[in-house]
């Protein structure tokens, strides 16, 4: 009988600890928080000059989450064989800093083998096997920085794409206004 009553107690006592172990105290008590999202980026990028010529062609596509893209997804098809793609002016990054001060865009990422981003401060051009302008990006090159000097700069961006790209990549933008 003390046994029984003994395991009933120990088993009354495990059902009822959960609840204790548990018990919180809660305060409700409301703080404002303010927080007015902008629609726009001081440094963002868009749909370059070219950029619906490419799409129209298949050759390139955005995804976003708004019009000055700060999470972005970009599909590129090349034509398979041993010949490429060259798409100028698909891309562009914009300087829309009221700042007085340079901005530094840093382009940090990997790109497929066979694929290469291209810069330019001005309208790039096909040079007769590549967009002019600088290498910014490749499969050796993951990171290098660019100087847009005013609000309104920009630099635009093209594409290399051999015939035997793929695979996935990724692009980040970085910037600091000083």
């Amino acid at each position: 009988m003390k046994r029984s009553l003994l395991v009933i107690s120990a088993m009354a006592l495990a059902l009822l600890l959960p609840a204790v172990a548990t018990a919180a105290v809660v305060v409700n008590n409301g703080i404002a928080v303010d927080f007015n999202p902008s629609a726009s980026n001081a440094v963002y990028m868009q749909a370059g000059p070219e950029y619906l010529s490419a799409n129209q062609s298949n050759f390139i596509g955005i995804n976003g989450n708004n019009e000055y893209y700060t999470n972005m997804s970009i599909t590129l098809n090349a034509v398979p064989g041993s010949g490429y793609v060259v798409l100028t002016n698909v891309l562009e990054i914009y300087n829309n800093s009221n700042s007085a001060g340079s901005v530094t865009v840093w382009l940090n990422g990997t790109l497929p083998t066979g694929v290469t981003l291209y810069g330019s401060t001005t309208m790039q051009s096909f040079t007769g096997s590549a967009p002019s302008g600088n290498v910014l990006l490749n499969s050796t090159i993951h990171s290098t920085s660019i100087h847009l000097t005013n609000k309104g700069a920009g630099e635009y961006l093209g594409f290399k794409l051999t015939g035997d790209a793929s695979g996935p990549g990724t692009i980040n933008l970085q910037y600091t206004i000083s």
